[in-house]
Formats: C-alpha cells, structure tokens, sequence
C-alpha cells in the first residue's frame, strides 16, 4: 500500500470516485475513517490522527481535503507533514483530496509529495469524454440516451458532473 496519494485535478466526481475506490480497498472499518478540513482543522490533528494506531482493523485513512497550503495563497505551517513524509505509518493511508487547487510548483511540500506521494492528476474530460461518460451511466442503468438529449442534458450541467451524477 502506497501509504500517501495526492489527488488533484478539476473533475471532482471523478477524483470522489478514485478516492472512494481507495477507501473500499483499504477497507479501515468505520472507526478509522477520518476527514479534515484544512481551511479549519490543524495540520497537527491530522499527523496525531496518521500516528495513532488504527480500532479494531490492520489499516486507517485520513483524508486531507482542501491543502490550501499547497498553492500560493497561504501561511499555513506543513513542516510537521514534510517530515511525516520521510516516514509515514505502515498502517495509515494518508489522502490529499487538493481537487480544485492549483499547485504552488516551486513549494518545497510540493516538491516533495510528488517524489513521496503517489500523485493521482484528473485533467478535465473533453466534451467527447463527457458525453461517454453519461452514455456509459445510463447503459450501467440498463438505459439508453439519445445523442440530442445528451447535447440537452450537459447545456443545463454545463460539463459539471458532480451536478450531472
């Protein structure tokens, strides 16, 4: 198990979908299932929740969502995390949901989480992309949809497929 994953891109149905894949294959039961905020929680919180044994299960997650730290725009501390990277725990998988960020390239904390972590990157679907993607949601129901609806139905949705789903 690859014990840190990045995730970044804009599609952020697609990126929920991977990173619920990763969850169900890590299996860490309900009691070791953690989200944090990073707009309100601390950086602390988080690493104290990766060092802390997992309840009852082999394995635990925490997900990182929104890492503002990682773009320009930021004061926030990750020093904890820079060190955390060099030896992360063997039971926890650390998530980092940074969907909708864009990257401070020359940060040192980016620099390393693409050589520590592995970095998932969702580019944005092409309107060709899209359409087969909702074709394929539909025959998943058993259904068909009709080329003209399918113009329709992303003229409301505007390629946004968080609204699509």
């Amino acid at each position: 198990m690859d014990n840190v994953r990045l995730y970044i891109g804009n599609e952020e149905l697609m990126i929920k979908n991977k990173i619920d894949n990763v969850i169900a294959q890590a299996s860490p039961g309900a009691f070791n299932l953690t989200t944090y905020d990073m707009e309100v929680d601390s950086m602390t919180a988080v690493l104290n929740d990766c060092m802390t044994v997992p309840f009852l299960s082999d394995t635990k997650v925490v997900i990182m969502r929104h890492p503002i730290f990682l773009s320009k725009d930021t004061s926030v501390s990750y020093q904890g995390l820079m060190d955390y990277l060099d030896n992360p725990s063997d039971f926890c998988l650390l998530i980092i949901d940074a969907t909708g960020i864009e990257l401070d390239e020359s940060k040192d904390i980016v620099i390393k989480l693409r050589k520590k972590a592995q970095v998932t990157e969702q580019s944005t679907l092409s309107d060709v992309e899209m359409k087969g993607w909702l074709k394929r949601q539909f025959g998943v129901l058993g259904l068909e949809i009709e080329e003209n609806a399918v113009e329709l139905f992303f003229e409301y949705v505007h390629n946004d497929l968080i609204k699509a789903k």
